[in-house]
Formats: C-alpha cells, structure tokens, sequence
C-alpha cells in the first residue's frame, strides 16, 4: 500500500544544479558535437527553474575550465562559441571544486589522447552522452557507472531522451 508521504513529488528529486563535462579537444566531429549541443541544452531547458545553474566544465589537454551559466539560452551560445583545440585528458577534473550537482552530464567520445590513465569520478550521478561515430563505449560506460550510456545520432528522439535524462519519467 502507498500513502501519501511515500510518494515523493518530481520537484524532490530535482537536481540543485546541472554540471556538463564537456570535451573540447580537436578529436571531436563538429556534426556530431553539435546534435550533442542540442540534447544538452533541451535537457537544460526541461530542468529549467528546477535548477539553481549550470555549470559547464570543459575539459582538453590542458586544465579544465569551469563556466557558471544561468539558461539553457546561455548554454546553447557558449557551447556554439567553443574552440576546440588539443588533446583529450580527463586529468585535473577529479581536484575541481565545485558546486554540489545531483544531475552531470559527460559529453564526449571518451577516447583519452593524454593522461589516458586520469582518474574521473565526480560526487554526482553522471550520464555519459555521445554522437561521435569513434565513441570509445567501454570507457563511457564506465565513466557512466551510475548513469545511463546514450549514443546518439541525427536519427534519435532528442525531446524523448532530453525527458528521460532530466527526470521527466519517460525511459530510453
């Protein structure tokens, strides 16, 4: 039998920010990171008001550089404005102190090109994201122990998958 204070309303569980590892290395195919872009910012939208910001972490050969964003608007410009450029290495996100996320999102092919050896285990449940054709799907799926994997293409409900990864109860 459930009563009513077992049943948790949506907004609970609702994550306190959004936070996006976002690979920003040369390796990535510009098609494929732009279908990225628009997943990560619909399941922006979706949280909207749920959520407190966003914080995009963009990660390549050097150190990792963290934006704090304010929409999903915001979001969809900076990721349009991304240079890509160097490596890909997961080192140096592990020591980043940051605000406390229930909801990341890794965003890449999970092919490490420099420190492949890096450590990564962030304090959040991460749902790793690709469109990149050369995904390295072990490496993602373990980066998502906790999450989902979701390879993506031109061809995949954006607005379905957007729900489910963003709470919204429908699964993929």
């Amino acid at each position: 039998e459930t009563k009513a204070q077992d049943v948790k309303d949506s907004t609970d569980t609702a994550p306190s920010r959004l936070r996006i590892y976002w690979d920003s290395s040369r390796s990535r195919d510009a098609e494929a990171a732009k279908i990225e872009a628009k997943l990560v910012t619909k399941i922006a939208g979706d949280l909207g008001k749920k959520i407190s910001g966003i914080d995009l972490v963009q990660f390549a050969s050097g150190a990792p550089k963290v934006q704090k964003l304010t929409s999903a608007g915001a979001l969809a410009r900076t990721l349009e404005n991304i240079i890509y450029r160097g490596g890909t290495s997961l080192a140096g996100l592990d020591a980043l102190t940051l605000d406390d996320a229930t909801l990341c999102l890794f965003v890449g092919d999970g092919n490490a090109s420099v420190d492949f050896q890096a450590s990564f285990d962030p304090d959040c449940v991460v749902h790793a994201i690709s469109a990149q054709q050369s995904a390295n799907s072990a490496r993602l799926g373990r980066i998502a122990s906790r999450g989902q994997l979701v390879q993506i293409s031109e061809q995949s409900d954006l607005d379905k998958i957007a729900k489910s990864l963003s709470g919204g109860g429908v699964n993929i």
